[in-house]
């Protein structure tokens, strides 16, 4: 299984990680800045992906379609910019109420 793996790349040193779910926020973070910088090319590229599948069907709106994309692929580049942000603003919220009631 796929989380197995993953706690035992971390292994199993009760020094480091006393409890499991110790190593869970290890994992959470190593992720999360391994492939947060992709996010901006991810979202910016998802227009272009249905433009390509959906070209056939707006030959006509061609130049309207495709200015559409491109103000699509500027708000996913500021979307994936600002998702890294927001997914830790509601994770150090979620602490806090855990930490303070």
């Amino acid at each position: 299984m796929l989380v197995d793996r993953i706690l035992e790349y971390y292994g199993h040193n009760l020094d480091a990680y006393p409890i499991i779910e110790d190593r869970w926020m290890v994992a959470f973070n190593d992720i999360f800045n391994s492939y947060y910088l992709l996010l901006p090319f991810i979202f910016a590229l998802l227009p272009w992906i249905y433009f390509l599948w959906k070209k056939e069907a707006h030959k006509k709106d061609g130049k309207i379609f495709r200015r559409k994309i491109i103000i699509a692929s500027i708000i996913g580049l500021v979307f994936g910019l600002l998702a890294p942000y927001l997914i830790l603003a509601i994770a150090a919220s979620l602490a806090a109420r855990d930490l303070y009631g």
